[in-house]
C-alpha cells in the first residue's frame, strides 16, 4: 500500500443539551461583548431575548416590528 493512502476521517461526536426553555425559532445568538457573559438571542418573530447566567431575562431586550 502507498504511504499516501488516506485513513477514514473520524468526526467528533456532538451532543446538544437544552440550556433554557421559552425561546422559539432561534435565528441568531451572540455575546454582549462587555464581559458580562450575557447572550443576545434573536427569534424569528423579531424579538431579542437576553440569556444571563443561564436564565432567560423575563423582559425582551428589543422587539423588532415592521415599519
Amino acid at each position: 500500500m502507498s504511504r499516501f493512502v488516506r485513513q477514514a476521517q473520524q468526526f467528533p461526536s456532538i451532543h446538544l443539551l437544552p440550556v433554557v426553555d421559552g425561546l422559539e425559532e432561534l435565528t441568531y445568538v451572540t455575546h454582549a461583548g462587555d464581559g458580562s457573559g450575557r447572550l443576545f438571542v434573536l427569534e424569528r418573530t423579531g424579538r431579542i431575548q437576553i440569556l444571563k447566567n443561564g436564565t432567560l431575562v423575563l423582559t425582551p431586550f428589543w422587539t423588532l416590528r415592521p415599519a
